[in-house]
């Protein structure tokens, strides 16, 4: 707030100055304050057009930046992803441009989350891992829906590099507690790498998400009963051990019942 009040206190002095000085000139006042505003409405548009200029720069940048990252078919027309220094060099990059204004950063997440559109195919998506890596760094909310979409996804198609790589489950556990409520929905997909990923996510993020899921163990309409019971199992802690069983006092499903006792059996004690 100084900053601004003195830029606007020093464009007012300057004003006054000019309009003392045309005083002295006998020129009239009614034609120097047309001027005036004839010279901030220029100012001002030329400030937009600017604006404009940086905003195409900027998505002609990420938009070089994301193609860097695509395969390339070399002379024997084998396709060959991008370097490790290519890739951390355009991860670097789009992370310093999110950086440089609330525009800049909706450029590059609108960006990424149009990458994510497209399940990954090669054999390892750097492109698609890179986005993903990204949305995660930047803690992006907006991605959130998309990446618990994605949860089943690694980037690797036909190569492993480890049993353990998850990028989209480290990604929303860095997004942290606004990705719980999204997190928690996705414990009822019908499919099981997303229901598995989700309760690994909701663990991680750890006792932020206890509150949330016992308020999903007794909704009336729970359908995830299990999925939320075994979460609160791999998070562990007193809070969590009372609800299970406050929750196998209550129930009457069968089925419920039997896996909330089977989560009380998995409970870790912290």
């Amino acid at each position: 707030m100084a900053v601004n009040f003195q830029r606007f206190a020093g464009k007012g002095a300057l004003c006054g100055w000019f309009l003392i000085e045309a005083r002295k000139m006998k020129v009239k006042t009614d034609i120097v304050l047309a001027f005036l505003v004839v010279g901030a409405l220029f100012a001002s548009l030329g400030r937009g057009a600017l604006g404009m200029v940086d905003k195409q720069h900027h998505g002609d940048e990420i938009a070089g930046l994301l193609r860097e990252l695509l395969p390339v078919t070399t002379e024997r027309r084998v396709s060959e992803g991008p370097g490790a220094e290519t890739q951390v060099r355009v991860r670097t990059r789009l992370v310093e441009i999110a950086g440089e204004s609330a525009e800049s950063r909706a450029n590059v997440i609108e960006a990424l989350i149009e990458v994510l559109q497209t399940p990954p195919r090669r054999a390892f998506d750097e492109r698609w891992v890179t986005a993903v890596g990204v949305l995660g760094e930047l803690r992006a909310t907006e991605a959130v829906d998309i990446l618990a979409e994605n949860l089943d996804q690694t980037g690797q198609n036909g190569i492993l590099i480890s049993l353990h790589f998850r990028p989209v489950a480290f990604a929303m556990a860095r997004i942290g507690e606004p990705a719980i409520p999204r997190l928690i929905k996705a414990l009822s997909d019908q499919k099981p790498g997303i229901r598995d990923q989700a309760a690994a996510v909701l663990s991680m993020i750890g006792q932020p998400a206890i509150d949330k899921l016992i308020e999903g163990l007794f909704k009336p309409d729970a359908r995830n009963i299990g999925e939320i019971a075994f979460t609160l199992a791999r998070i562990g802690g007193e809070p969590a051990r009372k609800a299970i069983e406050r929750a196998i006092g209550t129930e009457t499903d069968p089925t419920a019942l039997m896996e909330l006792k089977h989560a009380r059996s998995k409970m870790r004690r912290r």
